[in-house]
């Protein structure tokens, strides 16, 4: 790597705290000091305050602070964005072998709309994580290779919009819960299937909007809890991943009200066996 580099010691990295992080048109290199590089080598770097720029950055290796008594990973992002109220936009920046996420951006109470594009995630195993009710983040023109998921966008009730990313060799390239992200102009390449992967309790009402080319697929169980609601919009497609147990088949229940309208199709993924399918339960008379 050419240009300036910082080399942390494990395991924490703290950037912008109490003052603006403005790094642009320089390869700023975020690496390690270990003698064997590896994913996790260091911890993260945070920006918590407004007005702050990261632009040709690299960041190598990192992305955990650590484990608790419980032996459960903390914070393990390479780069987070934590509460600026105002937008940090992130462009032409380079994330390989994070531990976990490479770009994490956690919304606040401020409705923001930054520019995440232009950067290049390889072999982590979430490139970008977006998460905050008013996040509406414009996540443009990135390229995703050989991750687990490419985009993961998580209780967002401000919509997002992802366009014109190519995602290449990664198991889902997109990833939702309770969130209505905007997908258009998408390149998914390689082994990457044409789905959005879908699962957990839902935190607030959502709707699955109809993206042609992309159905939904129930990746882990998605439950609908008493009081909110999940809406499927005309000629939206949901399918269910197969599982071999018999115990654990891919479900939807809906504790609160589930409202496929139209043409709507929920069946089983292809290859899938009897034992996949959506539950209502007796609690919310006006469910469907």
């Amino acid at each position: 790597m050419s240009g300036p580099s910082v080399l942390w010691h494990p395991f924490c990295a703290f950037c912008g705290i109490g003052g603006c992080c403005w790094l642009q048109s320089l390869r700023s290199a975020f690496s390690r000091t270990a003698t064997t590089p590896a994913a996790g080598n260091w911890g993260y770097v945070r920006i918590a305050t407004p007005n702050s720029l990261l632009e040709h950055c690299e960041f190598w290796y990192g992305g955990v602070r650590g484990r608790n008594s419980s032996c459960t990973w903390l914070d393990p992002y390479m780069l987070w964005v934590y509460g600026a109220d105002t937008d940090v936009d992130v462009r032409n920046c380079r994330f390989e072998r994070a531990f976990d996420v490479g770009l994490y951006y956690q919304g606040g109470t401020t409705q923001l709309a930054p520019d995440i594009s232009g950067n290049t995630f390889s072999a982590c195993p979430r490139g970008i994580l977006l998460t905050g009710q008013q996040l509406g983040a414009v996540v443009s023109n990135n390229t995703i290779t050989n991750c687990t998921i490419g985009i993961d966008v998580q209780d967002c009730a401000t919509t997002a919009q992802i366009e014109f990313n190519t995602i290449q060799a990664t198991s889902f390239a997109f990833n939702q819960n309770s969130s209505t992200p905007i997908y258009s102009g998408n390149a998914l390449q390689g082994s990457t299937p044409n789905v959005i992967s879908v699962g957990g309790t839902l935190p607030r009402s959502a709707t699955w909007l109809n993206v042609p080319g992309l159905p939904y697929l129930v990746t882990s169980d998605v439950v609908i809890p008493s009081g909110l609601s999940l809406t499927i919009i005309s000629r939206t497609t949901v399918k269910f991943q197969f599982q071999s147990s018999t115990s654990s088949k891919r479900r939807i229940t809906a504790n609160g009200q589930l409202l496929a309208t139209g043409t709507s199709v929920i069946h089983p993924k292809r290859n899938s066996r009897p034992g996949c399918g959506v539950r209502l339960m007796a609690v919310d008379p006006s469910s469907m």
